[in-house]
């Protein structure tokens, strides 16, 4: 990948704050060099309490003090620790230790907006839809692109139009690569730069929604890869092709080459496949995660190690067939050794004694410099290169057009509702991030989805005008709500350029 910048005003807007400024919110500060990540959720199995909401709500607020997060989605490091803040709900993240930078998949979690945690679990599994209706909890909320730095601590939402599932950065030039989903098995790979340009490579159809990106050793290539079937991506031209192999992961030690565990029967088998020759160049024991029990011993979601040595993947073991049978198939870290195939889970499978609580597990990451060995792909693998697909073949551009404007809606009355209960004392730059990102994605989409906030942002808008002027607020108040109003006017007037992005994260001291 030959693209290098020595300016990357994308980065550099979020790594220092502006004299006599900080962030308006503290997203991370100082994250730890971790071995791995694991992106974490937990699933509740009703037991003698059901479903009952009140019920649910305390376990969210027991988790809360028990591992400083409820039931929102968590990115957590191989010590446990959290990679990501309480007020967001996060699918994906990648850490670069050396720069401090962060790019994330995430939304606002239920707890961010001051509601009950136990929203961020029946926002997954449908349970705010049907169930818990009258408590007003987000449905299925879509993941929006975050960027940010453990250095400054500001971390922002940077695109809200799509539903971002995964994430990764390659470190030397700032780019951000990410999968989107828009709705049934279409699916977009995009970069954006570190500049802050964006474009989408190509669109694919036939994803599934579980997929993960990844960049090549040398940030040539992406890899889109979703346990059943998986892409390879050209970053320069997005020339796009269907992945000889899936499961995969790229191989550190050797170019041009992807390991990849083929599911047979007794457990998955380990293989390296050379992109260069399109042929398996080497095979390692079939795994055997510790605990497998009767279930399935099949593996999926593979990360590998930058020594080349260990393996994360997928898997159900711990459970039995019964209890899979009865609360349904969740997926668990486990951590293996290639040498061998032995491994073990990296955390129990429940965090109580009565086994209503139980982890699943998303998105494994090992983090620590590759060598980056080129990516040549073989003549005869070329020639099934396709053109990138630059316009989607179905749906709508304003697909997540009702996502969107209920975040919105969401963050905005809460912060009006925070206002008009202490004017000093309120906080309106913790979500001004999100208001003002959502308020420019509903403008570009035009229509009812703009016409209703609109209307709404512009009363606010005029009736903050007294306050801003006679001294009422805090210093960190004014300015959150005169960027907001700043971005009212812009937006109504048609010309969203006009915001000034690279101050939005920051307030005076």
């Amino acid at each position: 990948m030959t693209e290098m910048t020595t300016r990357q005003p994308l980065w550099d807007s979020l790594t220092i704050a502006p004299p006599g400024r900080r962030p308006g919110r503290v997203g991370v500060i100082g994250l730890p060099a971790a071995e791995f990540t694991v992106s974490e959720s937990i699933k509740h199995s009703p037991g003698a309490g059901g479903k009952d909401f009140d019920r649910v709500n305390a376990l969210g607020l027991a988790l809360q003090n028990h591992q400083g997060s409820g039931f929102e989605r968590t990115v957590r490091s191989d010590t446990g620790q959290r990679m990501n803040p309480g007020w967001l709900t996060t699918r994906s993240l990648v850490h670069d230790p050396a720069s401090g930078r962060i790019a994330a998949a995430a939304h606002l979690s239920h707890g961010g907006l001051g509601l009950p945690p136990a929203l961020d679990l029946g926002a997954m599994d449908g349970r705010n839809l049907i169930s818990w209706r009258e408590h007003n909890g987000m449905v299925y909320p879509a993941g929006n692109l975050y960027c940010g730095s453990d250095r400054s601590g500001a971390l922002v939402p940077a695109l809200m139009n799509a539903d971002v599932l995964s994430v990764d950065l390659w470190p030397s030039s700032g780019s951000m690569a990410f999968f989107e989903s828009w709705g049934g098995s279409l699916g977009s790979v995009a970069l954006i730069d570190g500049s802050g340009s964006h474009r989408i490579l190509t669109f694919i159809d036939g994803v599934s929604g579980g997929e993960e990106i990844r960049f090549s050793p040398d940030g040539g290539w992406l890899l889109l890869d979703g346990g059943s079937k998986a892409w390879l991506v050209e970053v320069a031209t997005g020339r796009w092709m269907q992945a000889p192999v899936e499961n995969a992961a790229w191989w550190p030690l050797r170019p041009a080459t992807l390991i990849t565990v083929v599911n047979e029967a007794g457990g998955g088998v380990p293989r390296l496949y050379d992109l260069s020759s399109a042929e398996y160049v080497g095979e390692f024991p079939q795994l055997h995660v510790d605990g497998q029990g009767d279930v399935d011993p099949a593996c999926w979601g593979v990360a590998v190690s930058p020594a080349g040595d260990e393996l994360l993947v997928g898997t159900r073991a711990g459970i039995t067939a019964a209890y899979q049978g009865e609360h349904g198939s969740r997926t668990r870290a486990g951590r293996v050794t290639l040498a061998t195939g032995r491994g073990q889970l990296v955390w129990p499978i429940f965090l109580d004694d009565q086994g209503e609580l139980e982890r699943e597990h998303h998105e494994f990451r090992w983090l620590g410099p590759v060598p980056q060995l080129p990516v040549t792909v073989g003549a005869r693998l070329a020639a099934q290169l396709q053109e990138p697909i630059g316009q989607a073949p179905e749906g709508d551009p304003a697909r997540y057009g009702d996502e969107a404007k209920q975040s919105t809606g969401m963050a905005l009355e809460h912060s009006v509702q925070q206002l008009q209960t202490d004017l000093v004392a309120s906080d309106g730059a913790y979500l001004m991030p999100e208001i003002v990102r959502g308020l420019a994605t509903l403008q570009s989409y035009g229509g009812e989805h703009w016409d209703v906030m609109s209307e709404w942002a512009t009363r606010v808008a005029v009736a903050l005008e007294p306050l801003l002027s006679n001294g009422s607020l805090s210093a960190r108040n004014e300015d959150a709500w005169r960027a907001f109003c700043s971005a009212v006017r812009a937006l109504n007037a048609g010309s969203p350029a006009l915001i000034d992005w690279a101050a939005l994260p920051w307030v005076r001291d």
